[in-house]
């Protein structure tokens, strides 16, 4: 591929572009580029680039799935995250379902990260119901020892959380290790909104280096009141059912997120009659 590079823009160093002739990619002004770093092999400074189109995005903000028929790219929302050794490309995707509910799916993919990951969180505020949380990675093969024993699904009132294997107990537990990717889903009762997951790591770091990397994704949004839990736009006797039925559980109904329902919940319920 021919490659013609423009400025480098903000006091960043550049290169030249490769070959002769017209270019396939023509790639303009990069930001700050010296702040990406370099490698040094040999007594050479190398650096490597990944190009996109910026009519489809820069890597400043996610972008939206749309299906087809529609003259937009089709493009799943994604980030990278960089962490002190590596990234992370996480994807998210939600669709309405025919019952009303809403379903999430989020994909990371461990792009080069030595410290791999352990957990996945997606925060759920009070009052959204979940349902059929399910998980999907690869199993090992070909001789590698690492477990294949499934991450845990664990859904509380206030998050959605998927835990592998850990470090301290078996390096050999099942992580979400160097160039692989795992999938995650569950229902909601609410659409999506902007939030934040958090991807928690496998190895531990070097002293003072976080345990976890936050990540921007589509999270279910807070439902007008937690206390209607039909929908049904009052707080009524069928809302009381609802509740008692998830009595002493995690939910649905944990409207003060403790983690349980209890009479606390029930006396907001009350509070919010109509």
């Amino acid at each position: 591929m021919n490659v013609s590079f423009g400025g480098t823009g903000g006091g960043g160093g550049g290169g030249g572009g490769g070959g002769t002739g017209v270019a396939d990619v023509i790639v303009g002004a990069i930001p700050d580029v010296s702040r990406y770093g370099a490698a040094t092999i040999g007594g050479v400074s190398f650096m490597a680039y990944a190009f996109g189109t910026t009519s489809c995005n820069i890597g400043t903000a996610q972008l939206e799935w749309f299906e087809q028929p529609d003259n937009r790219h089709p493009f799943i929302p994604m980030n990278m995250y960089r962490l002190g050794n590596g990234r992370f490309i996480v994807a998210c995707k939600v669709t309405q379902s025919t019952n009303g509910t809403w379903h999430y799916g989020h994909a990371i993919q461990n792009l080069n990260s030595d410290r791999s990951g352990r957990s996945f969180t997606v925060p759920v505020p009070a009052g959204v119901t979940v349902t059929n949380a399910g998980f999907k990675d690869i199993d090992s093969h070909s001789g590698d020892p690492y477990s294949p024993t499934d991450w845990s699904i664990v859904v509380s009132g206030s998050a959605v959380t998927r835990t592998g294997g850990s470090y301290s107990v078996s390096p050999n537990g099942n992580a979400l290790r160097f160039a692989t990717l795992y999938n995650f889903r569950f229902d909601a009762s609410t659409a999506p909104a902007a939030g934040t997951g958090a991807i928690g790591l496998f190895k531990r770091g070097a002293a003072g280096a976080p345990d976890s990397a936050a990540a921007p994704v589509k999270v279910p949004a807070a439902p007008a009141n937690p206390a209607d839990r039909n929908g049904d736009g009052s707080v009524n006797g069928a809302d009381r059912g609802h509740l008692l039925g998830a009595w002493g559980t995690p939910g649905p109904g944990d409207l003060d997120g403790d983690g349980s329902v209890t009479g606390a919940d029930l006396g907001l319920l009350l509070a919010a009659w109509s």
